[in-house]
């Protein structure tokens, strides 16, 4: 059986049969972000989490848990002109189908495996509800009928030490951003919701193992450390700025171009917590940064966080 039947994610942008490259891409850029959990009748849980690999021309698709674990790698197939995966499951079984869009928002699936237990083929059809729930039914494994399941996004708080190198990648160089204060910050003459011009330089540093970041905002500067925990998987930030004050994070990968961070400790000298969260979006082939954020200090909420960055430096 192969594990892919079990989830197919829905690319509702497109209109009409796409290219096959095209709408693997769009695909993707859905599929990609957090982890997609499915609930069986018996309780139990599979976990389901796609990135992109072999120079993004490939999705990479892992299946954790109760409902056939195992890999797969979807693609175009270059012979057939279709979207394609390729399944390998835990059991020993190897499989094969392919994925057509066959309206806005639905699609259907067939193929077989062969090894493991026993020999299988199945079909299934696949329709998104929203943007994090996908309903799949018309599921039919040799020849008999099986349960509706629905899928749910959960966010993802794991990154690999290569998308940490992805990271680093589009992050390094020289930035100048439009900044806004969302508070009184201490050692700032400018008050909470004027804006100032900002310098941030990203470097490489101990062998490309983590990156050291230098920002110019105002009257204060700051150095922020960033590396990757490989005991929790996450990127790891610790910051200090000259006004005295601290603040610990965990990054991660949630989409294509797209970084989430989440405060975990740290505030202001005058012993006023930090928390909070938001991402980081790189735009215009990464030479625009979008940073996002909700941020709490002292257990208050603080107006929206939207600072934009544009690069200075070529990319590395």
């Amino acid at each position: 059986m192969s594990s892919l039947a079990t989830l197919v994610l829905v690319a509702s942008s497109v209109v009409g049969q796409a290219q096959p490259e095209q709408a693997l891409k769009e695909w993707g850029d859905l599929v990609v972000g957090g982890v997609w959990v499915n609930t069986n009748a018996d309780g139990e849980k599979t976990q389901h989490t796609y990135r992109w690999g072999i120079n993004n021309r490939f999705l990479l698709f892992t299946s954790r848990g109760a409902q056939f674990p195992g890999q797969s790698m979807i693609g175009v197939d270059p012979k057939s002109k279709q979207v394609t995966f390729w399944d390998f499951s835990e059991d020993g079984s190897v499989g094969n189908g392919t994925l057509v869009r066959v309206a806005d928002g639905v699609w259907t699936m067939k193929g077989e495996s062969h090894g493991g237990a026993e020999d299988s083929t199945w079909s299934l059809r696949a329709t998104k509800v929203d943007a994090d729930t996908i309903k799949v039914d018309m599921y039919v494994q040799n020849g008999e009928p099986s349960e509706d399941r629905v899928w749910t996004r959960h966010q993802r708080q794991e990154t690999t030490f290569a998308e940490f190198k992805e990271f680093g990648n589009l992050m390094v160089g020289r930035w100048v951003g439009d900044i806004t204060f969302i508070a009184d910050w201490p050692g700032q003459t400018k008050r909470q919701g004027d804006k100032v011009t900002g310098y941030t330089t990203y470097s490489w540093i101990v062998d490309g193992k983590a990156i050291e970041s230098v920002e110019h905002a105002g009257n204060t500067v700051g150095k922020t450390l960033i590396s990757w925990d490989g005991t929790t998987n996450q990127i790891r930030l610790s910051h200090v700025g000259s006004a005295g004050g601290t603040y610990q994070a965990v990054a991660w990968k949630s989409k294509p171009n797209k970084w989430n961070w989440r405060v975990t400790g740290g505030g202001q000298a005058d012993g006023k917590r930090m928390g909070g969260q938001g991402s980081w979006t790189f735009k215009d082939d990464g030479n625009t940064l979008v940073l996002n954020g909700s941020v709490l200090l002292d257990g208050k909420k603080l107006p929206k966080l939207h600072d934009v960055y544009t690069r200075l430096s070529e990319r590395e």
